[in-house]
Formats: C-alpha cells, structure tokens, sequence
C-alpha cells in the first residue's frame, strides 16, 4: 500500500486534480517557487532539470527514505517549441526523476501520451515531427531500459475539468476553441470524420488515483476515449453551438476542408490575404490540426480498468465541451473587464 508519495507537475494541467483525488494519502509536491496549500501536501521547492532535484545531500537522501512512489507529471508541452528548449525539463529532468526513483528503491508512474508510443510504422496516426514528441519519444528509451518498475500513463487530447472546464493551464485545445468562438478559423484542414480523442482533466486524475489505490506497479494504460471519440466535425459544431448557447450571439461553422486541397489552395492563395494577426494564429493551431487528422482510432485502456479496478465511464463529451466552453468564455470576458 502506498503512503508518501513523490509529485512533479502538482500545480500542472493533471496536477491539481490528481493532488484532489489523492486527498487521503502523504504527498510531497516538487515545486519551482510557489508552496502548494494543502493538508496533507508537503512542499518541497526544487528544480527537475538538476542533478538531485537541486536539493542538498542530506535533504535527497532523507526524500529517498521518506517515499515509496514516484509520480511524474512535469512536463513541457508547447508544441511549437524547439527541441532543445523542451530537452532539459522533458528529457533530463525524466532523467532526474528516474534516478530518484532508483535511489528511493520505489516504482515510477511516468505520464506521458497516447501521441508518442512506438505504433506499427503502417498506422496512420503515428505522429513525429515536433519538439514535444521528439523529447518525450527520448525520455520513454531511457525508462524503457531501466529496471525501475514503471508504469506508464497515456492520455490523449487534455480538456478541463468535465463539470466546470476549469484547468491549470489552457492547452491547444483551449486556443483553436477561443478561434472558433471569434470566428477566426473560417476554414480547418482535415477530415470531417477523422477522430478527436479528447478526455477530461479530471477523468485522466481519477484513472491515475484508482491505480495507485490498486497498488498497481507495472503496466502501460491509454486514457483515451478509442472508438468511441468523437469526430472532427461533432466536435467542433458542439464547440460552435455551446458557444452560441451560452452568449447568444451568431457564430459560423467553419469549413472542413481536405489536408491536401489547403496546402494547395488555401495556404499559398488565402492564408497571405489575411491580416497579420490571423496568420499567426492559424500558424499556431496549425500544430494542433495534426491531432485532429488521425484516421482510425487510438488504442484504449478503459474497458480493462473499468473492469479490473472500477473506473467510471467518461462523461459525455458533449456537456465537457459545453463546460471547457464555458469556462472559456468567463475567462476571456474576466480578461475584457480588467
């Protein structure tokens, strides 16, 4: 049974749910600056990037008798960042992270996604090609060749909270979303039945909460919706007339076009016509669109950890858009009134 366990990433996007979920059991939160307040939270300032934590001898070594499980939810994950500006904290900070776990002699859980895991080379939604997957691709080989117990955590498109939309930090979603209800992407590349495998922020925490209270040590576990995610056109007309519901205000669907007609048409012909400030947000969401043209569905965990350890269906992926939307909303008309 676990009882002091190791938190990275507990002010993070999965952080502060999972620091909810796991209420009743000893945390000790690695943090940059800002203490986190909670009874059972033990802060401890340091820094993933360094060589034991950046804390002292005496202070590392009494962590390692303290703990008896490693949770790492730190991470980087700005799509468009270069590799060398995610390496140190994605890639030498997983490092750290796992030397800890050897030194404290416990079993890791890694969260990583369901975007880098080694698929056949011939399914169509492998992805490649930014600096967030490179660096997280790296971090897993060196797990991989370790004899760290290591459970390895896969969600895939992150939302909000499923009943209030409220999340730590916005991710892609939360931007190509804010585009939508401004009516500034009048055209999105891709399939209109290609899935979208989004989960909530608070679904992925209880996922990992249930494992730990299972004193599950080992495995590989997708949290992801699989067959039944969504498809790109439902999702972004719930987005559209969430949006509508709740402003009240008219808002366009925006056309769903072919990867290839854009390259070909769109992006050389139109993109250069609009304004300055429009390209650039589109150049932005256009990492994300890779996410959003995956044809098939991922792998899915979730029939086996409903039926092993009791996780709940997802909740309906309408009413999270509706409150990701939401919240979305009350946020940028907070923003207006400062």
């Amino acid at each position: 049974m676990y009882n002091n366990i190791f938190i990275t990433g507990g002010s993070g996007v999965l952080g502060t749910s999972v620091i909810e979920k796991l209420h009743d059991f000893n945390l000790h939160c690695l943090v940059h600056n800002t203490p986190l307040k909670k009874n059972n939270v033990n802060t401890i300032i340091g820094d993933i990037r360094l060589p034991q934590l950046g804390l002292n001898n005496e202070d590392y070594s009494e962590l390692c008798k303290k703990i008896d499980l490693v949770v790492h939810m730190a991470a980087l994950t700005n799509f468009n960042m270069s590799y060398e500006k995610v390496c140190t904290t994605n890639v030498t900070g997983t490092l750290n992270i796992l030397q800890l776990a050897k030194d404290a002699k416990v079993p890791l859980y890694h969260v990583s996604t369901a975007y880098v895991h080694n698929f056949n080379q011939e399914d169509s939604y492998i992805t490649t090609g930014n600096g967030y997957e490179d660096s997280k691709i790296e971090a897993e080989r060196y797990l991989s060749d370790s004899d760290v117990p290591l459970t390895v955590i896969r969600p895939s498109i992150i939302l909000g909270d499923s009943k209030t939309g409220e999340i730590a930090n916005q991710q892609g979603f939360h931007f190509i979303a804010k585009l939508l209800l401004q009516d500034r992407i009048p055209i999105i590349p891709g399939d209109a039945d290609a899935k979208i495998d989004i989960v909530s922020q608070d679904y992925v925490a209880d996922v990992i909460s249930h494992l730990i209270r299972s004193n599950n040590i080992e495995g590989e576990f997708f949290v992801t919706l699989g067959n039944n995610a969504p498809k790109l056109e439902e999702v972004v007309s719930n987005i559209i007339h969430s949006g509508i519901e709740i402003t009240g205000e008219a808002l366009t669907i925006p056309k769903i076009v072919s990867g290839e007609v854009f390259d070909r048409l769109i992006k050389p012909v139109f993109l250069p016509k609009l304004p300055m400030q429009y390209r650039r947000e589109i150049k932005v969401a256009l990492y994300m669109f890779k996410y959003i043209n995956i044809s098939g569905s991922l792998p899915s965990s979730m029939e086996l950890l409903r039926n092993t350890i009791g996780i709940e269906e997802h909740p309906d992926v309408k009413d999270v858009i509706y409150s990701n939307v939401k919240n979305i909303l009350e946020n940028e008309l907070l923003k207006a009134s400062v």
